[in-house]
């Protein structure tokens, strides 16, 4: 949409062949619209994250993406998977999950809701940003319910950490000159700044 952020579809970059996302948004001044700043994220940033985060934990957390049911990242660190039906996956707990969400139907639980399926325990979160619709998914086992609670505020972490993906994109802006183009951090994300033809 003209003068607005989005996100990208998951798409493989021309560059390295690497599949991510990215996020535009327009630079603009008084006198319009100058360019558009773009931010690409790998799916293996982002499985990283979701790895270190949750190391030395009984919980599994993996984020689907809502209309394709693929798996975008996960905690358990089978990048084989990515892009994988969830219910495909090589990981017990996200395809026992998966299948269930499958059949139940793909819909956030509710912060107070928590559901008990195959041994496990599992909450769903949506995750919307503008363009972007996926699906948290944070499991626990049964024996370790009594913890659970807590477990599940690193759905709100993850949140955040997505949400601040976007917020680099526009706080990229301002540390670009007219003639820097391209710059790569060595955490990944590429900010790219195209002007406006």
């Amino acid at each position: 949409a003209k003068g607005k952020s989005i996100w990208s579809t998951l798409y493989p970059f021309a560059s390295t062949g690497t599949v991510g996302l990215t996020h535009c948004t327009p630079v603009t001044d008084a006198g319009g619209q100058k360019g558009v700043l773009a931010v690409d994220y790998t799916l293996s940033t982002i499985n990283t994250f979701l790895v270190n985060a949750n190391k030395n934990t009984d919980r599994v957390v993996f984020l689907v993406e809502h209309k394709t049911k693929k798996l975008v990242a996960s905690s358990a660190g089978t990048s084989g998977d990515l892009l994988k039906k969830a219910a495909d996956s090589e990981n017990k707990v996200i395809m026992s999950v998966a299948k269930y969400l499958d059949k139940e139907g793909w819909k956030a639980t509710g912060e107070d809701t928590i559901v008990k399926h195959d041994g496990h325990a599992f909450q769903v979160m949506k995750y919307e940003d503008l363009t972007l619709d996926w699906d948290i998914v944070v499991a626990m086992p049964l024996d370790k319910i009594s913890s659970i609670c807590g477990e599940f505020d690193v759905a709100i972490l993850v949140i955040g950490i997505l949400t601040l993906l976007g917020v680099l994109a526009v706080l990229g802006m301002g540390m670009m000159s007219k003639n820097q183009r391209t710059r790569q951090s060595n955490a990944n994300p590429v900010i790219a700044m195209t002007n406006k033809a």
